[in-house]
């Protein structure tokens, strides 16, 4: 997803460096939280940010991968 991230012509020239990995943060009731970094110019981190989480979503919807969350029954 970085590499579309950074091919995007709107939001690839805001972009400093290259995607820093740490790796896996946690497990969570319905999340897996992995922790990464992007470095970009000032103030252009939520519009890259946002631009970045859409194209996760649309590479997990095309390959059949769902984000499950809690339900709860009430009677």
């Amino acid at each position: 997803a970085f590499e579309e991230l950074r091919a995007d012509p709107d939001q690839g020239g805001f972009l400093i460096e290259d995607l820093e990995w740490f790796g896996l943060n946690s497990f969570g009731d319905s999340a897996i939280v992995l922790r990464a970094r992007i470095k970009t110019q000032p103030g252009k981190q939520w519009g890259v940010g946002r631009a970045y989480n859409l194209l996760l979503k649309k590479i997990f919807d095309d390959r059949g991968i769902e984000i499950p969350f809690p339900h709860q029954t009430i009677y």
